[in-house]
């Protein structure tokens, strides 16, 4: 699960349509089950402590770099979820 889940972040910063389309759902379907925006921010850094947990050669740079893409995966379904909190309710 982990490993598919680092797959679809780094494929959807490298600008996969499937996966940016699925990101942008994400951010949609968690406003409408009303999960917290800040719970965003928790899977991000939980993400990236497992990604650096179990790979044994997760440097500084490494981190990094999977801090920027899981970054960019976060704010996909921040934009969806704050467009889905704009929108009247029943639209």
């Amino acid at each position: 699960m982990l490993k598919t889940t680092l797959e679809m972040v780094a494929g959807h910063a490298e600008g996969q349509l499937g996966l940016c389309m699925y990101f942008h759902l994400l951010g949609k379907v968690h406003r409408r089950h009303q999960v917290s925006a800040d719970m965003f921010e928790q899977w991000r850094d939980t993400l990236i402590q497992a990604a650096a947990e179990f790979n044994p050669r997760c440097d500084a740079q490494t981190r990094g770099a999977w801090e920027y893409v899981i970054d960019y995966a976060v704010s996909t379904m921040h934009q969806r979820f704050r467009a889905e909190a704009a929108q009247p309710s029943g639209a």
